[in-house]
């Protein structure tokens, strides 16, 4: 669980300092973490109305006799109708 908190502190400073880049957005999920749940994205501004950047989760969490674990890794790509990605 330290590890997720610590995750989560390090995306969350990232995401303060890249936010006025304008070209960068960094995005996680801090209440997915208490639950065992991490899922976090950068985007990267390719044109003025195209981003795109990796996508990466993992969770893990144990009830009782059942245990889940998954990861995932992919690629997110927004269009914004209005421009100014």
């Amino acid at each position: 669980m330290k590890q997720f908190v610590l995750i989560g502190f390090v995306l969350c400073f990232l995401g303060f300092q890249s936010a006025s880049a304008n070209s960068t957005n960094i995005r996680f999920n801090p209440l997915g973490m208490l639950v065992g749940y991490i899922n976090a994205n950068v985007d990267f501004k390719v044109g003025s109305s195209w981003t795109i950047g990796p996508e990466v989760g993992y969770l893990n969490w144990d009830f009782s006799d059942t245990s889940v674990s998954a990861t995932k890794f992919g690629v997110r790509a927004n269009f914004f109708l209005g421009g100014n990605a």
